[in-house]
């Protein structure tokens, strides 16, 4: 596996995977995608509490530095990735990526150990290489999740109806979990797994990502009932893994704890 460097219009620099073609981040810039879809709407930047986040896919550890820069409490990174030649490549050109320029001695020393002290007593970081559904036990559960994997077209598995199932189990009622993505498909997914699902931040490259909690407290801009019109328009609707009709699907996501009490 190789990653190329690929430039944004915002005039950052990204990576894309030569085996899929996909870009690890949106034009609208690696960094602006980290705090204003993941950092901003987690509620880090003001939280005083310790938290566990899951770092789900580091990719080039922008979502992750993005959390140690912003937030304001003790942090323990759990970070997950299973290619580690992207971090290694853009750990090479330092000069593209900002964030790993202020911080490459601790991301090198992550690669070297698997866990390391984030400075000034802020907490720990630990890597977990190799296959997420495989890893996830090893991690305590969080209290944020950063969903952040290669498209559903591209790693649909890891955007199935059985992950979030899996993953519904290892959350408390109080966990976020925060995703780029808005297809139908995988907010299906989750409505099936039992998460309350709402619309997260827009970008200028992004309408709409989405959150998800198994609380419906936790999110802020849930998914109404003309949500489900898109059973009828969408040509990409069924969550991977699912077996059912799309007349099956609305009638599942109807009978849902999300739809029974918005």
């Amino acid at each position: 596996m190789g990653h190329s460097f690929t430039p944004l219009p915002d005039g950052s620099t990204t990576l894309t995977d030569t085996a899929n073609g996909q870009a690890m981040h949106s034009r609208v810039g690696s960094w602006q995608e980290a705090n204003q879809v993941y950092v901003g709407p987690s509620g880090l930047t003001q939280r005083q509490d310790p938290a566990i986040l899951w770092d789900v896919g580091m990719g080039t550890a922008s979502n992750a530095l993005a959390a140690l820069e912003g937030s304001t409490c003790l942090l323990e990174i759990w970070s997950f990735e299973n290619d580690l030649n992207g971090i290694r490549t853009a750990l090479g050109r330092t000069d593209l990526f900002p964030w790993l320029n202020r911080h490459s001695n601790l991301v090198q020393e992550l690669l070297e150990r698997g866990v390391v002290h984030l400075p000034g007593g802020r907490g720990r970081w630990h890597l977990l290489e190799g296959d997420f559904r495989r890893e996830i036990s090893r991690a305590p559960g969080p209290d944020f999740v950063f969903w952040d994997f290669y498209s559903p077209g591209v790693v649909p598995d890891l955007w199935s109806l059985e992950i979030f199932q899996d993953l519904a189990q290892r959350l408390s009622p109080e966990s976020l979990w925060i995703s780029y993505a808005a297809a139908t498909s995988v907010r299906a997914a989750l409505l099936l797994s039992g998460f309350h699902v709402g619309r997260g931040a827009s970008t200028r490259a992004k309408s709409e990502t989405t959150v998800a909690s198994l609380s419906r407290n936790r999110v802020t801009q849930p998914l109404g009932k003309e949500w489900l019109g898109k059973i009828e328009r969408s040509s990409r609707l069924m969550p991977h893994g699912y077996s059912g009709t799309r007349e099956d699907l609305r009638a599942q996501l109807v009978r849902t704890n999300h739809f029974s009490v918005y």
